[in-house]
Parts: structure tokens; C-alpha cells; sequence
């Protein structure tokens, strides 16, 4: 199934170029940019879930950090019990940080954008539990996820309109005018 048509809110399709110079960052640059009035902070996914989120805007191009980028953030919640956390990126994978011993997390739950934040819609698809330790001396479980989207392989994108925000109107088509060789056009009264 085309990933436009599993998304029922306004997207732009975009394909991916290249990957970003640093070796120690994780984005991508895709082939839409002011041009296609995209701006930093619009949300980014694959046919499968989240990718990250559009960080900076050229003409025409734009830079997007993939959610494995060691500076990427993700508000979310375990699917299955609705328990609120962070997804934080690390440098090439995802984990939950910071979640109490008991939260109700097990393998195989699926971990989705919780919406709280007010830039992701509530419900796109981001990781997937690998791995739960809970370790009695220690006050937080560590749980390892990883990314259900394509992060590194994807070649066609969707840029999410952020919350809220108005889809951009289609340019007016130019109407030509009409010139007539001698003759001025009647003054109104």
C-alpha cells in the first residue's frame, strides 16, 4: 500500500537524496524545501512509522534528524497500556530512558507518539520493545526498542502538516491578460 494512502491528514511525498555529511549525526536530506513551504519541526514518516522530524529548510531542500540521532526526543506511550515516557535517540538505535521498575512495559509492545507535545500526532507508530531489565537496584527500568520505520533505508518520505497547522494553499494560476492593439481600456465612473 502507497504510504500516502494509509495517512488520512495532509502530507507532501518527498524522496530521500543522501544521507548527512557527519558520520556522527543521523539525517537525511529530501528533495522539498521552502519551495514546498516546508518548515523546521514538521514531523517525517515512512509506511511504517515515525523517521524523525525536519530541522533545517533550504530552497530546495531540507535536512530531516532520523529519531536514532543522539539529539532527538520523542514524547510516547506503551500502545498497549498507555504509559507516557520519552524515546530518546542514541546515535544509531531508540530507547526508553527514565520509566519506574513497575510501569507495565513488556517485550514486543509497541510504542507510539503519545501527542502530548503538540508537534506529533497521537498514534504514529515509532518503536517496537526488544528487551525489558529490571534491575531491583536501580530506581529505572532499561528498556531497549527499536525503530519500526525504515530509519536508514527508506527511500520515499511523508511530510506531516505539525499539529495544528494549516495545510498551504496552492498557488492562484496566472490568468493572462488579454492585450488589444490601439484601443485603452474605458475609464469607469
Amino acid at each position: 500500500m502507497p504510504i500516502k494512502a494509509s495517512r488520512n491528514d495532509a502530507a507532501q511525498l518527498a524522496e530521500t537524496l543522501y544521507t548527512g555529511r557527519d558520520p556522527f549525526s543521523y539525517k537525511i536530506i529530501i528533495d522539498k524545501g521552502a519551495d514546498a513551504h516546508l518548515q523546521p519541526g514538521q514531523p517525517v514518516v515512512d509506511g511504517r512509522g515515525l523517521l524523525g522530524q525536519i530541522t533545517r529548510v533550504q530552497p530546495l531542500t531540507a535536512e530531516v534528524s532520523l529519531i536514532i540521532d543522539k539529539n532527538q526526543m520523542v514524547p510516547v506511550m506503551i500502545a498497549r497500556t498507555g504509559e507516557r515516557a520519552i524515546l530518546y535517540g542514541y546515535g544509531g538505535g531508540v530507547e526508553i530512558r527514565y520509566l519506574p521498575l513497575h510501569a507495565d512495559v513488556r517485550e514486543n509492545d509497541m510504542v507510539v507518539t503519545s501527542g502530548i507535545d503538540g508537534l506529533y500526532q497521537e498514534g504514529t507508530p515509532v518503536a517496537r520493545v526488544s528487551k525489558v531489565e529490571r534491575n531491583a537496584g536501580a530506581a529505572f527500568s532499561r528498556i531497549t526498542t527499536e525503530p519500526v520505520a525504515g530509519v536508514q533505508q527508506t527511500r520515499f518520505v511523508l511530510v506531516l502538516q505539525q499539529k495544528g497547522q494549516t495545510p498551504p494553499r496552492p498557488a492562484e494560476p496566472v490568468v493572462p491578460v488579454k492585450k488589444t492593439k490601439g484601443k485603452k481600456p474605458a475609464d469607469s465612473e
